[in-house]
């Protein structure tokens, strides 16, 4: 499930809120959420703007603070492509990150996504057919 920044940042803070009172959280969540059901939430790491080309030892950092929840704010990867296999390697790049695959191991990970996450810079509502194909390869990384 894909979601806005808003949302997501919602659905976080909801979820913090209510686990830590120790109400129930809600039938459907998230990717990601199911594993915080229950759990109150005192460390969330956000990022964003992971070129998936280019090292990323933040991850080290980010593994470092041991966060309940990890929550990437978009540009997850930069697809800039119509190209459904381009858009598979390209996660495929992410997903191969060792860091990131400590993250995934150790972290839910929440994911919102925009143009870049989607395919083309810019792209807007016209960019509806190939925006699906990266949801479908966005829902593989969780």
């Amino acid at each position: 499930m894909t979601t806005s920044r808003r949302d997501a940042l919602t659905l976080a803070a909801g979820l913090a809120a209510a686990t830590s009172l120790g109400a129930a959280a809600p039938d459907v969540l998230p990717s990601g959420a199911q594993a915080i059901a229950g759990k109150a939430l005192t460390r969330i790491a956000f990022g964003s703007c992971a070129k998936e080309s280019k090292d990323q030892p933040i991850w080290d950092a980010v593994l470092a603070t041991k966060p309940d929840l990890f929550i990437f704010l978009c540009d997850n990867v930069y697809l800039d492509t119509r190209d459904p296999n381009e858009m598979r390697a390209k996660y495929a790049q992410l997903a191969a990150k060792p860091g990131f695959q400590k993250l995934r191991a150790t972290t839910p990970i929440l994911a919102v996504w925009d143009d870049h996450d989607y395919g083309e810079n810019d792209a807007g509502r016209e960019y509806i057919t190939k925006k699906r194909c990266s949801q479908n390869l966005l829902r593989l990384l969780g």
